[in-house]
């Protein structure tokens, strides 16, 4: 049985347009509040690693170091993997870093189950380890993550990736692929940095 509405005479049954001040726009966020932040961005290889530390002031990067350590093939990767490690702890007394970045290792497959990719996951896991004894924060960030927070994605070559640094991180200079990809991860950890830093009203 069908029913109708029955209608009140002088009552209207459309619903009233709400009427009144609307809410502001959110304004752009200032400069950031708190001092200086010095960020150490790792791309850890067995044979070569790259270093690029930055001063994160306000929104300023001031591009401090970018450099590389690397060992020579003839050296036993035992041996490789305690020059990586003694480099760190120089750059690391050097220039007192408060956060620390590091690419991590992913596990690509059969591909990687090999010894110089097992090789390079256990220095990963050593460098963390050796930072997080020195430095108040480290954090880690997959390849695939640095890419596609800086604006790269599909196939991506060395060549790219150094290109982007030399674009956007011109005073780093950094020669070749390892330290642009060194570059890469401290500028994602300052970018993930500037999102949780207070901000000035």
């Amino acid at each position: 049985m069908r029913t109708t509405q029955r209608r009140i005479p002088g009552l209207s049954t459309r619903r009233p347009r709400l009427t009144g001040p609307r809410a502001p726009k959110r304004a752009d966020p200032g400069p950031y509040a708190g001092p200086p932040v010095s960020i150490l961005g790792i791309d850890p290889g067995l044979r070569t690693t790259g270093f690029a530390a930055l001063i994160l002031d306000g929104t300023v990067r001031r591009w401090e170091l970018c450099r590389d350590m690397r060992v020579p093939t003839t050296v036993p990767p035992g041996a490789a993997l305690a020059m990586q490690v003694e480099a760190l702890r120089r750059v690391l007394v050097e220039m007192r870093p408060q956060r620390v970045a590091i690419e991590s290792y992913d596990y690509q497959g059969r591909r990687t189950e090999h010894g110089g990719s097992l090789d390079t996951a256990r220095l990963v896991g050593v460098l963390e380890g050796v930072a997080r004894a020195l430095v108040p924060e480290v954090v880690t960030f997959r390849r695939v993550d640095i890419l596609r927070a800086i604006g790269l994605t599909g196939a991506c070559s060395k060549a790219r990736v150094l290109d982007w640094a030399h674009a956007f991180a011109r005073e780093a200079e950094p020669r070749h692929d390892h330290e642009a990809d060194a570059v890469c991860v401290a500028w994602v950890a300052s970018m993930q940095l500037l999102r949780r830093l207070p901000r000035t009203a």
